[in-house]
């Protein structure tokens, strides 16, 4: 019994989530073709609609101390390259493609393109919108680590 409710409470989530795929350099959502994808570039996307007119340029970018991340986020860049902003990286889906992750959360959560393609409505409102900048903050961060490192070291020291 509750094998059968646990599976009806997935059944909305599985008949209405997008399944967004890329194929060559093409961005399909339920196996339609959406947009171009340039990803020549380590860690950089360029994306572009199907008249090959570019929408925005997007770069991941992560902050580590030796081998843990601290954190993870995303730049993105206007098509022009006069505005940018940035977001956090969130991993909304189960996915080994951090392509994937990327379009996904590009496409559900900002809802900057859809199976109909880019809404330039929200693109121009995304941009618009002043954010926090994660990078700077991320710094402090790091500056924080590697003094509280530096202090634990002099105690050890001390000892």
């Amino acid at each position: 019994m509750k094998k059968i409710i646990f599976l009806l409470l997935l059944l909305p989530m599985i008949a209405f989530s997008q399944k967004i795929k890329t194929k060559k350099d093409r961005v399909l959502i339920d196996d339609k073709e959406v947009a171009i994808l340039n990803d020549k570039v380590s860690n950089q996307y360029e994306l572009y609609d199907l008249n090959n007119v570019k929408q925005f340029t997007v770069q991941y970018d992560a902050l580590m101390v030796g081998q843990t991340v601290i954190n993870q986020w995303l730049v993105l860049t206007s098509s022009d390259g006069t505005k940018k902003t940035e977001i956090p990286y969130d991993v909304m889906i189960t996915s080994f493609s951090p392509t994937k992750i990327i379009l996904h959360l590009l496409s559900v959560k900002y809802g900057l393109f859809d199976i109909n393609g880019f809404n330039q409505e929200k693109i121009n409102t995304f941009f618009a919108t002043q954010r926090e900048s994660i990078s700077d903050k991320a710094m402090k961060t790091k500056i924080q680590a590697l003094e509280s490192k530096k202090e634990k070291e002099k105690k050890i020291t001390l000892y």
